[in-house]
């Protein structure tokens, strides 16, 4: 009791026995604790010279205890501002006896939120902050029915029955070298003088942000060129780049489920290209996709693209490799750029295919991955705690503009528009400024790496870092992070709309979109304060505006 703040309430739970006394300023009164635990009763106490309350509750039993641990767990925020400690208090002895050592990291200093619990490391005193990611471990590469009810990632880490969590465990390096080489003796790598990357959202903006911060040594490396949506005018300024050297083109597709109905229409569109010029696409087409039969779970993006009805031409014959390292299928977009194929095999493209230089940057990324996390859960906590509705992103310069799409959809995809009370909305930039105010505990800062760190590492570790952020996040406002219902309810009426018999063809100019935009806006109830625009399509202008 002696860690808890002057005026501060003890809530007394399951736990104690009859006899169970404690002992206050006063020698020759001891408190029954048990009759505060049994009745619904409030006693003043004094401490150490501090005021406290204790409470009881009449008939608590250990479903009360549990039933308290779910309330403070899903209402985190408002509990913060009450309580100091949360304690089992099976391990209550063991507990005290540690706050009271002389070697405690807690006495003396300003009281911190802390847990006791059984599952932790060595059954100690654990900070409050280590939890979530203690939790994000426990549950990774785990199915369900094994991480502990406990453990809120078993709810919000998981599509369905499948887990989404693979991302938390780099792959060593032994096994991201076996995956290039086995891309790089199809021959594929050798043979192009353009790689035509075809892929959407996070796929898409890690290869633009890679372009940006990896400079090629030779003036004649492959060049790459990014689609990443259906606007004819970005398709037309891709073919105008390969006009007359179709066969120095390698087209590669990047889709996880295999179903995603841009990246897949315009392989379509691209490989029509290939045959009029009377090229063999077996030689110019490669799929990374999650590679396997079906299984219980989930059908995976091999079996999809060989058997899919929907596309225009046969993928049945097409070469095809693991989109993320050892075929994981628990990794998705959002998260697992650092430890992708769509990621790891352009940046060993770009580094000159110099197999030593790729291990230094990936050897650098994986050994400040456990700084990164810590340095994030301590933003977190600052951050959790605020009123806010604009998040701050301090960048290093290296990466200048070249994350921000990617940052912006991690952020917002993973926690906005979930709940009515929590929207947040990231703001980056390169430059640290001060803040006033609430802006002051919001801004996470990325842009102090050791000066030895390449910029790909900062890439990876940047998004590394905003992923811990983000599930972290997650955690304490209990929302899934990894799935997002009007992505899912996108992807199922885009698939209906590409099946529908009689479907129309229907082409908006740029003022009918802007004009429909405006209107929706004003119209929103609530009324929106900001709309972001997040760019996705070919740079274009209106009213001498760019968009």
């Amino acid at each position: 009791m002696e860690q808890i703040n002057s005026g501060g309430c003890i809530y007394l739970f399951a736990g104690f026995q009859p006899g169970d006394t404690i002992t206050t300023d006063d020698a020759n009164q001891n408190l029954d604790a048990w009759a505060i635990r049994t009745d619904w009763k409030h006693e003043q106490v004094s401490v150490r010279g501090k005021p406290l309350t204790l409470s009881g509750h009449r008939g608590s039993r250990v479903h009360d205890l549990e039933q308290a641990s779910d309330q403070i767990r899903q209402h985190e925020l408002a509990f913060s501002k009450l309580l100091s400690h949360v304690i089992s208090l099976d391990a209550l002895p063991d507990a005290m006896q540690s706050l009271l050592s002389s070697n405690s990291e807690i006495r003396g200093r300003m009281p911190r939120r802390v847990v006791i619990d059984h599952a932790a490391p060595r059954q100690t005193l654990e900070p409050y902050e280590e939890t979530p990611l203690r939790h994000l471990y426990e549950a990774t590469r785990k199915p369900k029915k094994d991480i502990s009810k406990g453990n809120i990632f078993r709810d919000i880490g998981f599509d369905g029955e499948r887990s989404m969590l693979g991302w938390v465990l780099p792959p060593p390096w032994a096994a991201v070298r076996k995956e290039i080489e086995a891309v790089v003796d199809l021959g594929f790598v050798d043979s192009a003088e353009f790689i035509i990357w075809v892929g959407t959202g996070s796929w898409s903006f890690a290869l633009e942000a890679l372009q940006h911060v990896v400079v090629p040594r030779s003036t004649g490396a492959t060049t790459f060129l990014v689609l990443n949506s259906l606007d004819p005018a970005a398709l037309a300024g891709v073919l105008r780049r390969i006009e007359g050297r179709l066969s120095r083109v390698v087209c590669v597709g990047i889709s996880q489920s295999g179903s995603t109905l841009e990246t897949t229409m315009l392989m379509d569109t691209l490989r029509g290209c290939f045959e009029q010029a009377k090229l063999d696409h077996h030689e110019h087409f490669l799929w990374l996709t999650d590679i396997g039969g079906p299984s219980k779970i989930h059908v995976t993006g091999e079996v999809t693209i060989r058997s899919s009805t929907t596309t225009t031409h046969d993928w049945s014959k097409t070469r095809m490799v693991p989109l993320t390292v050892n075929n994981h299928a628990d990794i998705n977009a959002l998260f697992c750029s650092p430890h992708s194929m769509a990621t790891l095999l352009p940046l060993f493209i770009l580094l000159g295919k110099d197999r030593e230089r790729m291990q230094t940057v990936f050897e650098q990324y994986v050994s400040l991955r456990p700084h990164t996390a810590e340095k994030m859960l301590q933003d977190m906590q600052s951050v959790a705690f605020a009123l806010f509705e604009t998040i701050w992103a301090v960048f290093d310069k290296d990466l200048g503009s070249a994350a921000d799409k990617l940052a912006i959809q991690l952020v917002e995809q993973g926690l906005g528009s979930k709940r009515s009370d929590f929207n947040p909305r990231l703001e980056v930039s390169t430059t640290p400024t001060t803040r006033a105010g609430s802006d002051a505990a919001t801004t996470l800062d990325f842009s102090r790496r050791p000066g030895s760190t390449r910029p790909a590492a900062k890439l990876m570790l940047t998004m590394y870092g905003l992923s811990i952020f983000v599930a972290a996040m997650a955690y304490h406002r209990g929302i899934n992070f990894v799935t997002h219902p009007n992505v899912d309810f996108y992807k199922r009426r885009a698939k209906q709309l590409a099946q529908a018999k009689n479907a129309v063809s229907i082409q908006s100019t740029v003022e009918d979109v802007c004009t429909a935009t405006a209107a929706y806006v004003q119209q929103a109830q609530p009324k929106l304060r900001r709309v972001n625009l997040l760019y996705y399509c070919h740079e274009w202008f209106y009213d001498g505006r760019r968009f």
